[in-house]
């Protein structure tokens, strides 16, 4: 029954994508169009995960407005956010919604890089790419967008989260339908890894780079960042942001042409009232919006797009009671005031360093004052539990949030870390236990004792090589390391081996793990074809997916895409 709700509301998605008229490039900016995509952005977003870290968001913003002004200076509704991606990347959402992934941001991406790559999703937004590339396409093809909003939309969430019996954690359902393989392709593998035509990538080049250079930023932003990301990705055109942009040649040399043309403004225009207005803009729909995340993250879009002023002192403030209302909704004994307080201190900095003499300081301050007093208050029920040796995960994590500078806290990290090795969580274990190596803590025997016992079991080879790569600990580097040499060619998942080259992309054990990816990708596709044979199309999508997503530049991952598509055409044909 769920499963036929979904189809139908995909469906219907389908029909008014297809139904849509021919727009002007202003018209994506309607309320309408940009109610419907904040919806889908918010269940994105909560899903993947948003970065909130201000020196990361300042900069995004303070660039991409500069370039949103340049390229589209009445798309007043425009937002950029950053999501918690290994992927480098960035993407769109109609209505303005632009997305860069961590894994983006951890190229060092130049000014001008960051410039040129916002003005080309800016440019997507503003000549409505999504519109004109979905009129090209196949119900197939439209069904891959659909399905990105049917699930995020139409399927009811239960809540993720521990069991405080069990301590296993149960993710929600959505987002195990959202992160799962599904018949129709991983999801939000679609949503990021879905480029446009060559003529579309080739305007949005040209229009992002216009828009920079109009901005002030340099004519070359655009050439660089392909250049830094053929360096700094795996030189395999199906890898990464290259899978997502084809054409890499014909875009470089195009790009070039126009840089030879075009020169950087030398007195760009002040961004200021235009961000002014994107913020009166997002307000002006908050009082329409029904939906508590979608007012919570327009109200995040509009402090984003002018941080300070009277308006962002209001929101700063806002967000503050408002983490302070859902912590105090819980025991005191169960409040992370670590994390409260660090929301008390970020927004008062940024208050004062707005205006001094602002008056929501003083009650702010106050506040703090009392959340302060009353986290003393709770340290001795916590010094209670840890004396009687009970030791639950998510107490022991609010307890390293809550008393940083405690004493109990080397002891309340070890046996985190104890925790985090029953629990499979291995890579968190060996960090906790590398810190209190590093220390001078009485528990630092404990954690070398605990480590060596640790290597010989470990089957993940990102958390084995972390301990490789520790040579002032040689009782720990060199049995690591011998444990590597045999987990490089006995790993169990393709994940494991994509994982471990998206950390590490250059070391020793290169040729061994890819050789051995090579061989469970062989078995994976052999798997499929088996399924495949007897009309088990959903499990071979299964084993399929499995490896376009961590082995898209294997050999045998073109192989793979061919497969895939037949298989989607026939289970469209028979739905």
């Amino acid at each position: 029954m769920k499963r036929t709700a979904i189809i139908l509301f995909i469906l219907q998605f389908v029909i008014s994508l297809t139904a849509f008229p021919s727009q002007t490039q202003s018209s994506a900016t309607t309320p309408k169009d940009f109610d419907k995509n904040l919806k889908v952005a918010v269940e994105a977003t909560k899903e993947i995960g948003l970065v909130e870290n201000a020196k990361d968001v300042k900069r995004l913003n303070d660039i991409g407005y500069r370039v949103a002004q340049r390229a589209a200076p009445e798309m007043t509704n425009l937002s950029f956010r950053i999501v918690k991606m290994e992927e480098p990347n960035a993407f769109a959402l109609p209505g303005g919604f632009v997305f860069v992934t961590t894994g983006m941001l951890e190229l060092d991406l130049t000014d001008d890089e960051l410039a040129a790559l916002l003005g080309h999703e800016i440019t997507h937004v503003r000549n409505d790419h999504f519109h004109r590339m979905a009129k090209r396409q196949t119900l197939m093809n439209l069904l891959y967008q659909a399905l990105v909003v049917g699930i995020a939309v139409g399927i009811r969430d239960n809540n993720s989260g521990y069991d405080p019996n069990t301590n296993i954690y149960t993710p929600s359902k959505k987002s195990e339908i959202l992160q799962g393989v599904s018949g129709f392709g991983l999801v939000f593998q679609e949503l990021l890894l879905r480029g446009f035509s060559r003529d579309l990538e080739l305007e949005a080049d040209d229009g992002g780079t216009r828009a920079a250079a109009g901005a002030g930023f340099s004519t070359h932003g655009a050439t660089d960042l392909f250049e830094k990301m053929r360096k700094s990705i795996y030189e395999a055109p199906g890898y990464g942001y290259w899978r997502t942009h084809p054409y890499l040649e014909d875009r470089v040399t195009a790009l070039r042409v126009l840089s030879a043309t075009l020169e950087s403004s030398k007195n760009p225009p002040d961004a200021e009232q235009f961000r002014k207005d994107t913020q009166d803009r997002f307000l002006e729909f908050l009082p329409h919006e029904k939906d508590e995340q979608a007012q919570i993250e327009l109200r995040r879009m509009a402090l984003n797009a002018l941080p300070h002023g009277n308006k962002a002192q209001d929101l700063r403030a806002w967000f503050v009671h408002d983490a302070e209302s859902k912590e105090t909704q819980k025991e005191k004994f169960f409040r992370d005031y670590g994390k409260l307080g660090e929301v008390y201190a970020n927004n008062i900095n940024e208050i004062q360093a707005d205006d001094p003499q602002s008056p929501l300081l003083p009650k702010l301050r106050q506040d703090q004052e009392a959340l302060t007093k009353e986290r003393a208050e709770v340290l001795p029920l916590y010094e209670q539990v840890l004396g009687k040796k009970s030791y639950d995960t998510q107490m022991l994590e609010r307890f390293l949030s809550n008393f940083p500078e405690n004493s109990l806290v080397p002891e309340v990290e070890f046996q985190l870390a104890e925790n985090y090795r029953l629990l499979n969580k291995t890579q968190q274990a060996i960090e906790l236990h590398l810190k209190i190596l590093a220390s001078d803590s009485a528990w630092k025997e404990k954690a070398r004792e605990r480590l060596l016992q640790l290597i010989p079991r470990l089957d993940d080879l990102k958390a084995t090589y972390k301990l490789v790569v520790q040579k002032k600990e040689t009782g720990i580097s060199k049995p690591a390391t011998e444990r590597m040499k045999e987990l490089a060619s006995t790993f169990k998942t393709l994940q494991n081996g994509y994982e471990f080259r998206r950390s590490y992309p250059s070391t020793d054990f290169d040729k061994p793990v890819v050789d051995h990816m090579n061989q469970l990708a062989q078995t994976a596709l052999h798997q499929g074809k088996l399924y495949q044979a007897v009309g088990e199309y959903q499990k071979a999508l299964d084993q399929y997916s499995l490896i376009l997503r961590y082995g898209s530049d294997l050999p045998v991952a073109d192989q793979v895409r061919d497969t895939i598509v037949d298989i989607q055409e026939l289970s469209s044909v028979k739905s």
